[in-house]
Parts: C-alpha cells; sequence; structure tokens
C-alpha cells in the first residue's frame, strides 16, 4: 500500500510538473491575444500524450502476450526462427547427437546398416557405405562432381557399427547371448561343485552282496565311507577320496582345489574364461573316479551281521 500509494502521489506532482510550462505558455499567448499559438501548443502536448498512452498500451499487450505463450508448445529453432549462426551451431549439435545415439545402441545384429539423416529435412534415410561410393564415382564432370559434394555435405553418414569391444560380458555372470551358458550365475554353480562330488562317488559304490533286491542295493558299509561329513571340506574330502582309492592322485586334483578355493572364497567374481577353466578342470576330476575296490571293503570293520551279535551279547549280559 505504501509503495503504489507514494508511486501513484509522485506521478500526479510530476504531471503537474510538466504541465506547468504549457499552461503559462498558453496563458501568455491568450494575453497577447495570439490564439494560435494556444491551439498549436494544446495540440503538441495532446499529440504527445497520445502517442505516449498508445506506446504505453502497445507493450502492456505485447507482455501479456509473451507471458501467456509461456511455456512454449514448440522449439524455436527453425531456419525462420534463429540466424544462420545459431541455425548452424543446433544442426551441429543434433548431428553430434544423433551420431551418439545410434553409437550407443546395442550391437548384436551381425549386418547392420549405415544409417543417413538429413538434419534440415528430419528425414531419416537407410543407405549403405558402398552406395554412397558409387554415388560419388558416377560424376563425370567436375562441376556435377562438386554439386554432388556439396549434397554431401548436409548428409550425416553413421559408421557401420562393428563390434570395437568384443564380447559383453560380466563378472559373475555368463552374458545373454552365450550358445551353451545363458544367464548363468557363477556362484550358485560353484556351490553344487562339492555336493556333485560326493554324489559321483556314492553313485560308484559297490552293491551289496547279500541284497536280494533288483537291482541291487549299495553296500551301506561303502555308502558310509563316501559320504562327506557337514564338517569337513572340500580339500579334506578330496584327501580321504584320495585314501580311499576311489580318486586317481592327479595334478588336475590340485588345479581343481585351487581353482575351486579361489572362485568360493575370493572376493572378485569370477570372468567366464575362469569359469569354464574351472567346469573343464571340475569334469576331468570326475572322469578321474573309479568305484571303490573290493580290498578297500575287505579292509573295513568287521561285517554288519557279527556287530549286530555281538551287540546282542552285551546286551544280554548287561
Amino acid at each position: 500500500f505504501l509503495y503504489n500509494t507514494s508511486y501513484w502521489i509522485l506521478c500526479f506532482i510530476l504531471a503537474f510538473l510538466i504541465l506547468i510550462t504549457p499552461g503559462d505558455a498558453i496563458r501568455q499567448a491568450y494575453q497577447n491575444k495570439q490564439l494560435y499559438n494556444v491551439f498549436v501548443v494544446a495540440g503538441c502536448y495532446v499529440l504527445t500524450g497520445l502517442l505516449a498512452g498508445t506506446i504505453y498500451l502497445v507493450r502492456l499487450y505485447t507482455n501479456r502476450q509473451i507471458l501467456a505463450a509461456i511455456p512454449k508448445t514448440w522449439i524455436p529453432v527453425e531456419k525462420g526462427d534463429v540466424n544462420k549462426r545459431v541455425r548452424k551451431m543446433i544442426v551441429a549439435s543434433l548431428s553430434r547427437s544423433a551420431v551418439i545415439a545410434w553409437d550407443a545402441r546395442p550391437r548384436l545384429d551381425p549386418t547392420p546398416p549405415a544409417a543417413v539423416s538429413d538434419p534440415d529435412s528430419r528425414e531419416a534415410v537407410v543407405k549403405t557405405d558402398t552406395n554412397l561410393e558409387k554415388k560419388k564415382r558416377h560424376g563425370v564432370f567436375w562441376r556435377r562432381r562438386r554439386v554432388q559434394t556439396e549434397k554431401d555435405d548436409h548428409i550425416i553418414v553413421i559408421p557401420s557399427n562393428a563390434p570395437v569391444w568384443g564380447d559383453i560380458s560380466h563378472k559373475g555372470w555368463s552374458p545373454p547371448e552365450s550358445p551353451d551358458l545363458p544367464n548363468i550365475q557363477y556362484t550358485t554353480v560353484i556351490l553344487e561343485l562339492p555336493h556333485l562330488i560326493e554324489a559321483r562317488a556314492v553313485s560308484m559304490a559297490p552293491p551289496d552282496t547279500e541284497s536280494e533286491a533288483s537291482p541291487g542295493m549299495p553296500d551301506v558299509r561303502a555308502v558310509d565311507l563316501l559320504q562327506r561329513p557337514a564338517s569337513i571340506g572340500l580339500r579334506d574330502y578330496m584327501g580321504h577320496l584320495l585314501n580311499i582309492g576311489v580318486l586317481i592322485p592327479s595334478s588336475t586334483a590340485t588345479h581343481f582345489l585351487t581353482a575351486y578355493e579361489h572362485a568360493r572364497f575370493s572376493p572378485e567374481p569370477l570372468t567366464e574364461v575362469e569359469f569354464r577353466c574351472l567346469m573343464k578342470l571340475f569334469a576331468e576330476v570326475l572322469r578321474g573316479m573309479q568305484p571303490l575296490s573290493p580290498a578297500m571293503l575287505a579292509s573295513l570293520d568287521i561285517p554288519p551281521s557279527e556287530s549286530d551279535i555281538d551287540d546282542d551279547n552285551s546286551s544280554s549280559t548287561t
């Protein structure tokens, strides 16, 4: 309120001071009976006031129209909206963005075309590099070649997207486009390796000679001997298999244990090459396993029948 009041008071004072000069001139012309001077001075001031009011109203209308157009529904970047230098800079930036957007696409297509775009017409055309070279060779006269060169200056040729970075893979995971192992997390496979070795060893247990079932049931003593206790690690379990002759001593088992412990306890996930090397060693270890020999079964404790009789006698005497 104070600001508006002081503004209008100052406006009235300014208008009063401005009108003093023409008022005094009109008074003197009237006293001297020079009426034409009265009309001249009054007409000049009236025309000046009308011109100032018109300019003020036009500025108010223009400002309201500009503010009402914000935000704009279109971006003024065309030829008629900006000057030549700004338009040239905009076209260069659009061309650079188009090249970056094209190069950022996944490069999975084995036969990708070269994209050609015209930034002025905003029309995308697909051509090959060989077609562009043929067009350049068609020109016979120098003038025709010059016209063709000028046309090519307005064309953005996207280079063929060859896989410059090779195969895309993430540590700990197999690539999605892998032909044999797509989208496999290596950790889940590594955690199952001790169980697979145990299952392989137990499956090779000899059958029980006293079993009458068909097919024959495996020997219980051999199964107990080949099973891996929960408190034993893979290195101790493989050492146990070596002692009983199920696993053949070789450098493959040592290399497999080293690779397995690195993959199991390393803070860095395995790469695809390391995982395939580990699985190759794992396959060789499984192929090198053999059934439990009868001599090892003979060297075990007393048969289960005798142990049951001794247990019954000991329990009866007590």
